[in-house]
């Protein structure tokens, strides 16, 4: 049923796209026509939640080390919180250590995060870096993981579960998606940069490219 739910989605989203202008995402650092990615909707109708909840992470701490395999020296993961965006793997033990700070996510905060993910016609100053402080993590009725959105604000990137990549696309709200964070109550990074002068440091960034 989910399978021809979001084949309809995908559909639907194809053939009302199709006199629009064809924005390109960066898959696996291919081109991927944006027509073939799900709209925020035909996303979330896919995810079926009960409820959702946002998370701002701190970085990784000396305190965090831990064995990375049989035999191997504790060390620090670094690694995402969302191991596996084919999966939806996450990093449990990182997400208790590293969370800061969480709240509730409302049905209609969760809307529009997506949308300015996944329907954006703004173009977006993407870099090089992928260091997410923000991770929104879907449930279902027991607890189960079912979505996730995991954002970096500094390099403009998110990856998305269900999903299957990581995206890194030129066509993402990032203001857009940071004055919900922020309604959320949820700090921008460590620097405790204000909602106004981060909009303004982007906006600047925007209007360059």
């Amino acid at each position: 049923m989910k399978r021809r739910a979001l084949l309809s989605a995908l559909t639907a989203t194809a053939a009302a796209s199709a006199a629009a202008p064809s924005h390109k995402l960066k898959l696996d650092g291919k081109d991927t026509d944006i027509v073939k990615w799900p709209t925020s909707p035909g996303w979330l109708d896919y995810i079926e939640h009960s409820f959702a909840m946002a998370y701002y992470l701190g970085p990784p701490e000396e305190r965090d080390k831990r064995p990375h395999g049989k035999g191997q020296p504790e060390q620090i993961s670094e690694t995402p919180i969302l191991r596996s965006e084919s999966a939806g793997a996450l990093d449990i033990a990182a997400l208790i250590a590293r969370a800061r700070q969480r709240t509730r996510v409302s049905d209609k905060q969760l809307a529009s995060l997506a949308e300015a993910l996944l329907d954006s016609d703004v173009e977006a100053p993407v870099k090089d870096c992928y260091e997410p402080r923000h991770i929104v993590i879907c449930y279902g009725e027991m607890g189960d993981v079912c979505g996730v959105i995991e954002i970096c604000l500094s390099c403009v990137s998110f990856r998305i579960y269900p999903g299957g990549r990581m995206i890194r696309s030129e066509w993402y709200d990032i203001i857009k998606a940071a004055r919900i964070l922020h309604e959320l109550g949820l700090p921008l990074n460590d620097e405790n940069e204000t909602i106004e002068d981060y909009v303004k440091r982007m906006e600047e960034k925007i209007n360059k490219k």
